[in-house]
């Protein structure tokens, strides 16, 4: 297999006595698009701050194209390719305008992007997301809205807790409902019977 374009290994991140990211693993491949899911405090914002810069991971190892890097800012992640397109930056409503290949970046972070948008908004940032795949970049895509992840994405990972509890659910062939109970918090047994049951029901 080839490398991929980002790869995250056994990350850790503490505030103090409090565990953000547990072990995390992740992993981005050129020209996909990734919906990162989880509930309020699942490690989300967390473990996309470590990947842009912003905040510095506590144990763990970053890779860009096979690559291990070493993130002491924004502008080290900018410098590797990394763009981060948060939900308060007047960026995001301009996106229904801007094509993505005007980005240099090879990765292009959407945190929470279509959270108090309009509906033309939000499709014009839905739309940028699918032409950015197109141009040749890989996107990861975070939001609440579950349904908005499902048009675009190419691959779910759901992180809960501090933890990815699941990396490679298809939107294809599951469910938002299916996808939901990851999110709330089934074992991971139940997890990969869910995923294997969906897998079958959808042939």
């Amino acid at each position: 297999m080839a490398e991929p374009l980002i790869r995250m290994a056994n990350i850790r991140k503490s505030y103090g006595r409090v565990q953000a990211l547990v072990d995390a693993n992740f992993h981005v491949n050129e020209k996909e698009i990734v919906g990162l899911l989880g509930d309020n405090g699942a490690g989300k914002s967390t473990l996309i701050k470590v990947l842009s810069g912003a905040v510095p991971l506590t144990s763990g190892d970053i890779f860009v194209r096979g690559k291990k890097v070493n993130f002491r800012s924004t502008s080290d992640a900018i410098a590797e390719g990394i763009e981060t397109i948060y939900q308060d930056s007047a960026l995001v409503t301009q996106l229904s305008i801007a094509r993505a290949m005007h980005f240099d970046s090879d990765l292009i972070i959407l945190d929470e992007p279509t959270n108090n948008l309009g509906v033309a908004e939000t499709q014009g940032v839905l739309s940028f997301v699918r032409s950015a795949r197109d141009s040749g970049h890989s996107c990861i895509f975070i939001a609440h809205n579950i349904h908005h992840v499902f048009q675009v994405v190419d691959r779910i990972v759901v992180m809960r807790r501090g933890k990815v509890v699941a990396d490679d659910i298809d939107p294809k062939k599951t469910t938002v409902a299916e996808v939901e109970r990851v999110i709330t918090g089934m074992s991971d047994k139940e997890i990969r019977d869910a995923i294997s049951d969906g897998r079958d029901s959808h042939g």
